[in-house]
This record gives C-alpha cells, structure tokens and sequence, in this order.
C-alpha cells in the first residue's frame, strides 16, 4: 500500500498540482483568446486531477496513518530533486504567448508549486490526522474544489498554500 500511496502523491500530488499551476499560468501569458480559454480547461481539468490524488491520499493516511512519514518523505524527495536541476538554457520569451511556458519557467514553477503548494498542504493534512476520524467526509474534502474555475495562478497558489481545502 506505501508504493500506492507514494505514486498518487508523486503522479497526482506533485505532479498534478505543479501542472494545474503551470498551465494556469500559461494560460494568463496566451496572446490568443481561444488559446487563453482552451489552456483554462486544461487546467481545471488538471486541477480535478489533482482533487482526486489529494483525496484519495487523505483517505489513505486516514486509514493507515503510519504512512505519514512515507507520504511527507515523498514530497520532500520530489522537492529535493526538483531543486537539483541544472538550470534549463534560456528560451525565447516569445513562446509565452503561443502558450508555451520555457523551459526554465516551467522548472522555477515546478519548484514554486511544490514548495508553496504541495509540502504545505501534505504537512497540513498529516498534521491533522490524529484528530480526522476514519469515516470523515464533508465539503473540504477536495483539494481546490471550492476554488473558482477562473481563479488566476496567484489566488491559486493562495488557495491552496493556506491548505484549508485539505482539512
């Protein structure tokens, strides 16, 4: 179950998180409207993505709350090796209109979201698990899912940094 619970965090967790992010993000640079909206979508799709690894994760540690040091050992990892790459060589900003985040953005934003996303929230959540019951469900279940569909990257990244949705 550890190797289950650390996939949704890393696949869904991480990596759901950091593109609801980024592609909120290159929605908001798009020059175009159409590309603008379509980029939206994607990132609310991503962001739905990321509510179901996140409560799936909540429902796992509330079941098995010995995989805590598993599941905060799994982002601090993710984190760590995120931080460690080489800086990406520099793009043509140009990109960012067409939708397409650089290289190197798109490492400082994977970064950003884990630091201010993710690891909060997975504190946040394993903090709270002596006092969750095993059967609890309500409202605050999904990650973001009383955000906005149209909420910018900063609201976001407020939203989820403050962790209430995770509680």
């Amino acid at each position: 179950i550890e190797s289950i619970l650390v996939n949704a965090i890393l696949e869904g967790c991480c990596g759901e998180t950091a593109a609801a992010y980024e592609v909120a993000l290159a929605a908001e640079g798009a020059a175009d409207p159409e590309l603008r909206e379509t980029l939206a979508r994607i990132a609310e799709d991503e962001r739905r993505h990321a509510d179901l690894a996140w409560n799936f994760v909540r429902w796992s540690l509330q079941r098995n709350p010995a995989l805590k040091t598993a599941a905060l050992r799994a982002v601090e990892l993710e984190l760590a090796q995120a931080r460690a790459l080489p800086p990406a060589p520099l793009e043509d900003a140009w990109l960012e209109e067409h939708g397409v985040l650089p290289e190197a953005r798109r490492q400082s934003l994977r970064v950003e979201a884990l630091e201010q996303l993710v690891l909060p929230c997975m504190r946040s959540l394993c903090a709270a698990l002596p006092q969750a019951s095993v059967g609890e469900t309500g409202a605050r279940t999904e990650l973001a899912g009383e955000l906005s569909r149209s909420l910018p990257h900063h609201q976001i990244l407020e939203g989820l940094a403050n962790c209430d949705l995770v509680l």
